[in-house]
C-alpha cells in the first residue's frame, strides 16, 4: 500500500512551523479534512476546503443562502464544554428577513418532511438568519468522529432535499426605482 499525506497533514505542518495552529485549531482541520473526505466517498453535498474553525458552508443553490455544519467543542444548550453538532440553512443577504417569513409560513410543513422540530433563529436586529438542527456531542473523543459524519451527513442531505427547491423558488419584492420619465 503506498499513502501520501492528505491536505490535512499539509496544512497542520505549514501552520505548526509558521506557528499559527493552537491544538483547539489543529482538531478542527483534522475533523473537516476527515469529513470532506468522508463525504467525497459517500454524498453529492459539496464541501468546501478545510479550515481552522467550527464551521463548513455548503452550497444549496442560491447565492446569500446555504448550509453549513457545525462541530464546536461549546454546547451551546448546556451552556459547556464538550460540544455540539449542527445542520444549518444560513440566510444571510439583505432579503433574509423576507427568505426566513416564506420559510416560516411553511413551518409545519417542513418539520413533518424532516421528522423532527428545527430550532427557527430570527434575532430581529441581526440580518443573518438560521434554521437548524443540534446535537450534543464529545467533540474530541475521536473515535465517534465516524458516527459524527454520518450524522451530519444525513442531515445535509435531508435539509439540501427540503430546502434547496424552496430556496430556489424564494420570491423578493421588486424595489421601487421611481418613474424616470422626464415630464
Amino acid at each position: 500500500m503506498i499513502s501520501k499525506p492528505n491536505d490535512w497533514s499539509k496544512q497542520v505542518k505549514a501552520s505548526a512551523v509558521r506557528g499559527q495552529l493552537t491544538e483547539g485549531r489543529q482538531m478542527q482541520v483534522a475533523f473537516w479534512t476527515a469529513f470532506r473526505e468522508y463525504m467525497q466517498e459517500k454524498s453529492k453535498i459539496r464541501c468546501y476546503k478545510p479550515a481552522p474553525q467550527s464551521w463548513m458552508f455548503h452550497p444549496i443553490g442560491r447565492a446569500g443562502c446555504r448550509m453549513s455544519s457545525v462541530a464546536s467543542t461549546w454546547d451551546s444548550v448546556a451552556n459547556r464544554e464538550g460540544g455540539e453538532l449542527r445542520v444549518e440553512l444560513v440566510l444571510d443577504d439583505e432579503n433574509s428577513k423576507t427568505y426566513f417569513e416564506q420559510l416560516e409560513t411553511q413551518r409545519k410543513e417542513i418539520e413533518t418532511q424532516l421528522g423532527e422540530a428545527l430550532t427557527w433563529h430570527n434575532p430581529p436586529d441581526k440580518r443573518m438568519k438560521r434554521i437548524y438542527l443540534r446535537r450534543s456531542v464529545e467533540l474530541s473523543d475521536q473515535k465517534q468522529w465516524p458516527e459524527f459524519f454520518e450524522w451530519l451527513r444525513q442531515k445535509l442531505e435531508t435539509f439540501q432535499s427540503i430546502f434547496a427547491p424552496r430556496v430556489k423558488a424564494f420570491t423578493v419584492a421588486e424595489k421601487s426605482t421611481g418613474d424616470l420619465t422626464s415630464a
